[in-house]
């Protein structure tokens, strides 16, 4: 099975622009562990931004292993809309269905 981590840059120019960039796809042989996607952020960091403490915050599904790995890096941590609404619609229909 191939797993993939996915990193974009969000951030608002000099003109007040909203930009965004793809910064970096890759493949995650190893195990999606906290400490190994700490270490592949901050390496995808390092490499784009430089200086991590210019990371404001991290939009991210609300998985425990990328919780911690964000919290180890001490960068604000959001949970991102789409993924919360989905869990909700699949509670939704669980119910239904049992019903």
């Amino acid at each position: 099975m191939l797993l993939y981590i996915t990193a974009m840059s969000h951030h608002i120019d000099e003109k007040w622009d909203m930009k965004s960039h793809l910064l970096a796809t890759e493949n995650m042989e190893e195990r999606h562990t906290a400490e190994n996607l700490k270490t592949t952020l901050t390496t995808i960091i390092a490499e784009w931004v430089g200086d991590s403490s210019k990371v404001s915050a991290v939009v991210h599904d609300n998985a425990a292993n990328i919780v911690k790995a964000n919290d180890w890096c001490n960068w604000e941590s959001v949970n991102g809309f789409a993924h919360m609404l989905q869990l909700a619609i699949n509670d939704g229909f669980k119910a239904v269905t049992s019903l």
